[in-house]
């Protein structure tokens, strides 16, 4: 079948493959059934999309950088979006996303910076890496009880997101997936979690108490660092390594508990935390790190293992110090 013009859209069979750049309503042809890759790209003046029934499958930065466009509704045959699709969508505020689409690819949505509401629908498994990176209105995301899988940065940067429920379907927190969340309160970690990656809530300044549950055994590097609003974590005994800088800038956090099980603290763990005035260090520690503590100006006693041997950086700045053995 020859390629057609028809609206503004050019099509090829069943699928657009391109609009014209000044192109305002979108209205795509009974029959469609993809939407190819990079179709509407850079449409700036693009404002509403009407979507056939017809429609199984969006190609990647099918609509990226379409920046007029505000609202958009998927029909329920659209069973797969490609990643990017509607990055850098800027006017975007709502979307509904239909019933069947399994996955949220990578940066489906990244740069949305006007999206304050997405509908997720109970078949989604996976939301992608950097799927919702930057979209700095979004307030509250729920998560339906199908999804398993949360990518690395997937809502880093979102700096009005307040709210999440994560699901006792999730079992790793990845890297980096709510790294500037600077608007997030609070985080119920579920008990289905066993892994939290590195540099997870850095910079999450809103952030006030945590609990870590029994199923996790490693707190990543870097993984609360800078989260200065932090005042209570709760650390089970399960955890045995805490990371490079885990905790590192946390200046609202005055006391931590350690659990029998940690055995190692890694470098710059604890360092700046101004507010730290006591800590025991449990006898199962057999390495600290490279100034764990540096900079805790408030730290007063330390209580440490009678055989562990530590190096003079690890409480380096702490001038109102006593340590006891």
């Amino acid at each position: 079948m020859a390629r057609e013009w028809v609206d503004g859209i050019e099509y090829d069979g069943n699928c657009a493959i391109k609009a014209k750049p000044d192109i305002v309503n979108a209205v795509l042809r009974e029959g469609t059934v993809t939407i190819g890759e990079a179709a509407f790209v850079g449409c700036a003046r693009l404002e509403e999309i009407d979507l056939p029934n017809s429609v199984q499958e969006i190609g990647c930065n099918a609509f990226a950088g379409c920046t007029s466009l505000k609202v958009i509704e998927l029909p329920d045959s659209v069973k797969e979006i490609g990643c990017g699709a509607f990055a850098f969508c800027s006017c975007l505020v709502e979307i509904k996303l239909s019933n069947g689409i399994a996955e949220i690819k990578t940066g489906t949505f990244a740069g949305c910076v006007s999206l304050q509401m997405i509908w997720l629908p109970d078949s989604i498994k996976k939301i992608g890496p950097g799927a919702f990176a930057g979209c700095t209105d979004l307030l509250d995301m729920w998560l339906p009880e199908s999804v398993e899988v949360i990518g690395d940065s997937a809502f880093a940067g979102c700096s009005s997101l307040h709210l999440i429920d994560l699901r006792d379907s999730i079992d790793v927190i990845e890297k980096f997936v709510f790294k500037g969340c600077s608007h997030l309160k609070f985080i119920k970690i579920p008990s289905s979690v066993n892994e939290i990656g590195y540099y997870a809530f850095e910079d999450c300044t809103s952030l006030t108490s945590v609990v870590i549950p029994n199923s996790v055994e490693v707190i990543g590097d870097f993984t609360f660092a800078r989260c200065s609003s932090l005042a209570s974590v709760v650390i089970p005994d399960s955890i045995d390594v805490i990371g490079y800088g885990a905790f590192c800038g946390c200046t609202s956090l005055a006391s931590i508990v350690l659990p029998d099980g940690v055995m190692e603290i890694g470098n710059v763990a604890f360092s700046a935390c101004s507010s730290l005035e006591m800590l025991v260090i449990p006898d199962s520690v057999k390495y600290l790190g490279v100034e764990v503590f540096s900079g805790c100006t408030n730290l007063k006693t330390v209580k440490l293992p009678a055989g562990l041997e530590i190096s003079d950086s690890v409480f380096k700045d702490c001038p109102n110090l006593k340590i006891e053995r």
